[in-house]
């Protein structure tokens, strides 16, 4: 084992061999201080964030509910408050009804100001659980209350007001996890068998050069259209702005992208201004206290100003004299100041590492990473799109731009016909939705094609399409009549099948014509 000072991630270090045996050395690390987690002298609450396969998340918390006992772990509470847009919509146009009044809408928006966040009731948090110590009971904290569902018990108080008195770990699901299970079945793979430092899924993340496409065809030429975590226009865009080439950079453009005003109004006016490099701004917590450290700062010092700062708090008086005077530079200590939240390295480099295996199956196995993509974000998908070729489909986005106000069901259409689009151009299609071949819900490949699930029916929901899939395997269906008897699958997704030819040569009826 060797040690190497560097702030690359290990993966982007050359390749060594180990001098003894001649086997090619593993490169990890990812340059992330325990202090960070505990503090230097085990005096902070830890924020303990995991992320699970959705499908998975239940059995992970009855896991933990099991380890620590019933009487230690609760589910972390919420309050839920009105929000301006649901006050106009919901009470103040029943308010205008009930007493005949003609407001302004400078009025209307006055009102809802003086409402918004008024509670409105208590919620559980997704993922969150608190544990209770040892030598303590949850009511030394707070009240607890049923949940909605009968079943969970929940803080009565929010967590955000006791989480730095109880540890809380957040048990969250996650749709990546899900996709690369998936991804591993298909190709028979393993998920540490995909690496994070094939060079040319790294070029997609400044390029479209290894997708093989036209970039006139393209308002982005960034490769990353529908990889998680670096596919909206947003990060497009940022990684249009920096060019990523290493690993850790797409580490620091997780972090900014995540954080509040850290990256919009701050490290992106830095760099384009040529203030500071991608590597120099401010891109996760940790950065701060390694960087104050490496300037000569106490550590405990160090450590409280990146609490200060990741929280939104800014600098002190005395934080911003200390800096000043091991020489820290003042457009590093401004852009301190302005930042509200700011993301741990270590949940970055989790979801780097998720998005960068997605990105690699779409360089070397494409017809997996769209299937992937469309089980993702199904929503926007529908029947027709099968069908489209690049012409109708460029087609069909050309108009969007002429919609002034897309409403959400209509953006998610424009989002996958975007990922659509590329995929035709790679070469790649569909085959037709087949009663015994279509998985049930899932996108799956086959033969080069990706072929949707019997939830692409129209009509088809996923309570009938499992109850197609199961039934199925017992025995072939008969007849349609045969077909709807087993499932319950309604006339008019029947009469789909039939003219799309999904139900294949099936006939009628069992019934035997004799004369």
């Amino acid at each position: 084992m060797e040690f190497i000072d560097t702030e690359l991630a290990g993966v982007d270090m050359d390749p060594k061999k180990c001098p003894q045996c001649k086997v090619e050395m593993a490169r990890d690390g990812f340059n992330i201080p325990f202090e960070t987690f505990m503090g230097f002298k085990g005096d902070k609450v830890p924020d303990i964030d995991l992320n699970f396969s959705g499908e998975y998340q239940e059995k992970i918390h009855n896991f933990l509910i099991n380890m620590f006992g019933k009487e230690k772990v609760f589910k972390a509470g919420t309050i839920n408050t009105l929000q301006q847009n649901a006050i106009k919509k919901d009470f103040m146009n029943k308010y205008i009804e009930k007493t005949g009044s003609n407001l302004k809408n400078a009025e209307k928006m006055r009102l809802a100001m003086g409402c918004a966040d008024v509670k409105r009731g208590t919620g559980q948090h997704p993922g969150g659980l608190m544990l209770v110590p040892d030598d303590k009971e949850i009511f030394d904290f707070t009240p607890v209350q049923y949940a909605p569902d009968k079943e969970s018990i929940t803080t009565h108080f929010d967590y955000h007001f006791i989480h730095d008195t109880l540890v809380k770990i957040d048990a969250l699901g996650h749709e990546l996890p899900t996709s690369l299970k998936h991804i591993c079945e298909a190709l028979n793979l393993k998920v540490t068998d995909i690496p994070i430092d094939d060079k040319k899924t790294m070029q997609i993340f400044s390029s479209l050069k290894p997708l093989n496409v036209n970039p006139e065809n393209y308002d982005s030429q960034i490769g990353t259209l529908g990889v998680p975590e670096f596919g909206t226009g947003f990060l497009r865009q940022m990684l249009n702005d920096t060019k990523p080439k290493t690993f850790s950079e797409l580490v620091y453009i997780s972090g900014l992208s995540h954080g509040t005003s850290v990256w919009l109004g701050n490290a992106q006016e830095l760099i384009n201004k040529k203030t500071a490099t991608l590597k120099e701004v401010i891109s996760t917590r940790d950065d701060i206290m390694e960087y104050l450290i490496r300037k000569g700062l106490e550590k405990g010092l160090a450590f409280s100003i990146m609490e200060s700062v990741r929280r939104g708090r800014g600098l002190t008086p005395e934080f911003e004299k200390a800096m000043k005077e091991n020489k820290v530079p003042d457009w590093y200590i401004e852009s301190c100041k302005k930042i509200k939240y700011m993301f741990p390295k270590a949940h970055a480099v989790a979801y780097t590492i998720m998005s960068f295996r997605i990105a690699y199956i779409k360089i070397h196995h494409p017809e997996h990473f769209y299937a992937d993509y469309l089980n993702r974000d199904i929503g926007g998908f529908e029947y027709e799109f099968m069908a489209m070729d690049m012409d109708a489909i460029k087609k069909r986005l050309r108009e969007s731009k002429f919609i002034k106000e897309p409403d959400k069901k209509e953006k998610d259409r424009l989002r996958v016909l975007e990922v659509l689009f590329e995929m035709k151009e790679r070469g790649f299609g569909f085959s037709k939705v087949d009663l015994y071949q279509s998985h049930a819900t899932r996108f799956t490949v086959k033969d080069g094609k990706i072929l949707p699930p019997l939830t692409a029916v129209p009509g088809l929901g996923e309570k009938v399409a499992v109850s197609i899939f199961i039934e199925r395997q017992k025995s072939d269906f008969s007849s349609v009549e045969d077909l709807v008897k087993r499932t319950k699958v309604n006339k008019n997704v029947v009469e789909f099948m039939r003219l799309n030819k999904i139900a294949g040569s099936l006939p009628d009826s069992d019934q035997a014509v004799l004369f």
